[in-house]
C-alpha cells in the first residue's frame, strides 16, 4: 500500500466532540463509573433522608419519594457539570493552533505535530469512530483522542483517509451516519 497523509488543524467543536466519544467509552460517562458516582451519590442522599425521617414526624414516603426526585436531580447535575465543564474544558486546552499529520502506512498510522512524532500499530487502536465528518481516533484509554474534521483538513482527501482507515483496522471502526 502506498502511504496516504492528511494534513489538518485542530478545532474546538470536533476535539469536544471526540472527547465525549472518548469519555462515553473509556471515561466518566462510561456507564459503570457514571453508576459509581450515582451510587455513592444514593448512598448520601439515602442516609441523609433517613436521618431527617429519625428527626421529624413526616411519613416514610415523604422522605422516600424526596429522595428520588434528589437522586434523578443529582444524576442531571453530575451530567451536566461533566459535560459542561471537563469536556468542554479539556477540550478548549488541548486545542493546538499548529498543523498536525496523520500518514497511513499498511500496517501503522504516524502521527507528527511540529515537535512530535509517534507511531501507533493498527493492532494497537483502541478504537475509532466517525459521524458528522469528525474522526475520532483513540490510542489509549487515557490519552487524548486524534480528531480529524473534514472541515479543518488542509492537505489530502478526507474521504480516501476515512476509506484507507476503515479498510486497515477493520472492526475497531464504527461509522455513524448512514451508508459508505
Amino acid at each position: 500500500m502506498t502511504p496516504y497523509g492528511i494534513v489538518y488543524r485542530d478545532n474546538p467543536y470536533s476535539l469536544q466532540k471526540s472527547v465525549e466519544i472518548w469519555q462515553k467509552k473509556f471515561g466518566v460517562f462510561n456507564i459503570k463509573t457514571f453508576l459509581k458516582i450515582g451510587g455513592i451519590s444514593a448512598v448520601i442522599l439515602l442516609a441523609v433522608n433517613l436521618l431527617l425521617g429519625l428527626f421529624t414526624e413526616s411519613g416514610l414516603m415523604t422522605y422516600m419519594s424526596s429522595f428520588v426526585i434528589m437522586l434523578v436531580l443529582t444524576f442531571v447535575l453530575i451530567y451536566m457539570v461533566v459535560n459542561n465543564t471537563y469536556v468542554k474544558q479539556m477540550a478548549l486546552v488541548n486545542t493546538q493552533k499548529e498543523d498536525k499529520q496523520i500518514v497511513l502506512y499498511e500496517d501503522r498510522l504516524e502521527y507528527s505535530t511540529g515537535y512530535t512524532r509517534a507511531t501507533y500499530y493498527y493492532s494497537d487502536i483502541i478504537y475509532c469512530h466517525e459521524s458528522a465528518d469528525i474522526i475520532t481516533i483513540i490510542t489509549d484509554t487515557a490519552a487524548m483522542p486524534f480528531s480529524v474534521q473534514k472541515s479543518n483538513i488542509i492537505k489530502g482527501s478526507y474521504e480516501e483517509f476515512s476509506f484507507i482507515l476503515r479498510r486497515c483496522i477493520g472492526g475497531k471502526y464504527e461509522y455513524v451516519g448512514g451508508a459508505k
